[in-house]
């Protein structure tokens, strides 16, 4: 299982490379990289933008999620298909008359 400290390091890789990599972001400025939420499969990491913020854009922070198991950075296909089996779990007759 991969270490809390060590999935941060990796999401500060992710969230640089992916500013970096955006023309548009090269002129804001980004806070420090913080656990934002978890959930048994992984981490989610983010960097806010105070400006990005104040004019309005929504959420205004780049994200990172780290397995948790095998620390690769997820790809926006895995946390999507992970949300919607977890919607689906969640609307189960099972859980409803729970």
């Amino acid at each position: 299982m991969m270490e809390l400290s060590e999935a941060m390091k990796r999401a500060e890789k992710a969230i640089l490379a992916r500013q970096q990599a955006a023309s548009e972001l090269s002129g804001y400025e980004f806070g420090a990289v913080k656990l934002e939420r978890e959930n048994e499969q992984f981490w989610t990491f983010a960097a806010c933008s105070d400006e990005l913020i104040e004019q309005g854009f929504a959420p205004g922070a780049l994200f990172a999620s780290i397995d948790k198991f095998d620390g690769h950075l997820l790809s926006d296909e895995e946390i999507e298909a992970y949300a919607r089996a977890r919607a689906v779990e969640s609307a189960s007759p099972e859980r409803v008359a729970a």
